[in-house]
């Protein structure tokens, strides 16, 4: 219970003592000045604890408006940091990967290279070609499309 909770209790507290003293004083004595003075009494009592109740309320309340702005910045923030951090993880995912990928590729590459191919080819020319002596290709006319013939 908070600050405002507190003065209600006093505000009660105070209440429920005066009306017991008036209980009281009303069983022993019967004299009108004496109710009297006991009931301003109460009254002022009464009026003392609601005027302290205002005046913690009138405190406590720009404090608790403060206090909700500042909850609200830090939830905001909160969640700017927890978005930062949630791209961060994923950078950090990415960067692992990117990494073993490249472990990887240097692996080959030095196992390669370990066992001599290292990309150059075995095969060599050792003469230019010369053009044919004789035509190779299929005439001209067994190129041209063929036709359905009816049967």
């Amino acid at each position: 219970m908070g600050a405002s909770g507190a003065t209600t209790e006093v505000l009660a507290q105070a209440a429920g003592s005066a009306s017991s003293r008036l209980a009281r004083l009303e069983a022993t004595t019967t004299d009108v000045d004496q109710r009297a003075t006991v009931g301003r009494s109460i009254d002022q009592e009464m009026a003392r604890a609601t005027s302290q109740f205002d005046s913690d309320r009138r405190v406590n309340q720009p404090q608790a408006q403060a206090i909700e702005k500042q909850l609200q910045v830090l939830k905001s923030t909160g969640n700017a940091v927890a978005a930062q951090q949630a791209g961060l993880h994923a950078m950090e995912r990415q960067s692992s990967t990117a990494s073993h990928l490249l472990q990887s590729f240097l692996r080959r590459q030095q196992d390669a290279s370990e066992r001599g191919q290292t990309g150059q080819a075995d095969a060599r020319v050792f003469t230019l070609a010369t053009p044919p002596e004789r035509a190779s290709s299929l005439h001209p006319i067994f190129l041209l499309p063929v036709r359905e013939m009816p049967i």
